[in-house]
């Protein structure tokens, strides 16, 4: 109704863009933690530990004599079950006591003192990370990065998502979940948590574009442009309406004079 008073709405092509562009953001993130996982499974893998010591005999070798002992030593280690004492035994407990002494750093040297496997040292990790979490958050997401760089499994990765959502770093998490096989199986209370995962990495994203692109701020520019339009339309469009009425009054005035002159010609 181009007479009508209320504004009109304004269909927002930006925000297509907008969206366009805090998609890219998702899938960047994704190709990094893609990046990094990879490199965490190669680096970790016990086939390429072994193929490194094979390497080392090959390359040396006065130490070929000892490659044999040297890959017993490595599959012991990856195939042992239970924490040592050193470590608080099945409880892990010094590994707690440990960081409360002297955080990060002092589980770093603790656990690097003794030979264990990866699995174990993604348990000790794991422990701080439930000590942490209640009290902690971010200090809880740092123990299951750690915990998931010693020992990269689906299941960390999975748990790794979570403690970084507690964190609120939800773009990440959201990334991560990505990464996981289609096999991986979720209870009631962690689908509601990757629900809010999903939902909440959407909107971070986002408010993230809009920040980045100075989204608001143009748009509010070219909204107060449109609304100086519309007055200046409404206004010109009275004044039209006026000078009309002007015109048309104009006329009749001239009707009436040309009438009555006309009368007096005749007398």
């Amino acid at each position: 109704n181009p007479r009508g008073t209320k504004a009109q709405t304004v269909a927002w092509v930006d925000d297509e863009w907008l969206a366009s562009v805090a998609e890219v953001q998702r899938l960047r993130t994704i190709v990094e933690v893609q990046s990094r996982v990879g490199e965490l499974l190669e680096r970790t893998s016990l086939n390429v530990q072994l193929g490194k010591i094979l390497i080392q005999g090959v390359e040396s070798p006065g130490t070929l004599l000892g490659v044999p002992w040297k890959l017993f030593q490595a599959w012991r280690q990856e195939n042992r079950k239970t924490p040592p004492e050193v470590l608080g035994g099945a409880s892990l407990e010094k590994v707690i006591q440990c960081y409360g002494e002297g955080g990060f750093d002092a589980v770093t040297s603790l656990l690097s003192s003794v030979s264990i496997s990866a699995a174990i040292q993604g348990n000790a990790y794991t422990a701080l990370a439930r000590h942490l979490m209640k009290d902690n958050v971010a200090g809880a997401a740092e123990a299951a990065r750690r915990a998931h760089a010693a020992d990269p499994r689906p299941y960390r990765l999975k748990w790794l998502a979570f403690r970084l959502h507690d964190a609120g770093q939800v773009i990440e998490a959201d990334a991560l979940l990505d990464l996981l096989p289609q096999d991986v199986k979720f209870s009631s209370s962690e689908a509601r948590q990757v629900n809010d995962i999903r939902r909440e990495a959407k909107q971070a994203r986002l408010q993230e574009a809009r920040r980045s692109t100075d989204f608001l701020e143009r748009r509010g520019k070219v909204e107060r442009t449109l609304k100086a339009l519309e007055e200046d339309r409404d206004f010109h469009r009275r004044l039209a309406a006026e000078r009309q009425l002007e015109i048309e009054a104009a006329k009749e005035a001239k009707s009436t004079a040309e009438s009555e002159w006309g009368r007096e010609v005749e007398t």
